[in-house]
């Protein structure tokens, strides 16, 4: 199923902690020889929420709500992005460079506009 930029059955909206496991299907789906746990996504979501989002379709009669893609992105220092599957412990208090740690669409939502 395609989904329609802007369409009504997909929306952007900040991450939470309970959208960990719904995330974490993403992840696996389109990356599976780079996986993370889920306490990496809860962490970074808990740290700094304002840069993880989620592409959500809500829950319909006919579907269940579902995670259709992510962002988590977050501050570090200047050319120290952090090592796969590590906790951050924090945000370093001197960041100084913005770092997208992921970006990942469902292969259904892509070349919908989701991610501009």
């Amino acid at each position: 199923m395609v989904v329609p930029a802007g369409s009504p059955d997909a929306t952007r909206r900040s991450a939470t902690l309970d959208d960990v496991p719904q995330l974490m299907t993403v992840a696996d789906h389109i990356h599976p020889d780079l996986p993370e746990d889920a306490s990496i996504y809860a962490e970074r979501i808990s740290l700094f929420p304002k840069g993880c989002h989620i592409l959500a379709r809500p829950e319909t009669p006919t579907t269940k709500a579902s995670c259709l893609g992510y962002l988590i992105s977050h501050p570090i220092r200047t050319a120290q992005p952090p090592e796969l599957n590590a906790l951050l412990g924090s945000i370093p208090s001197d960041a100084d460079q913005y770092y997208i740690h992921d970006l990942a669409l469902m292969p259904e939502t892509r070349g919908q506009g989701h991610a501009a």
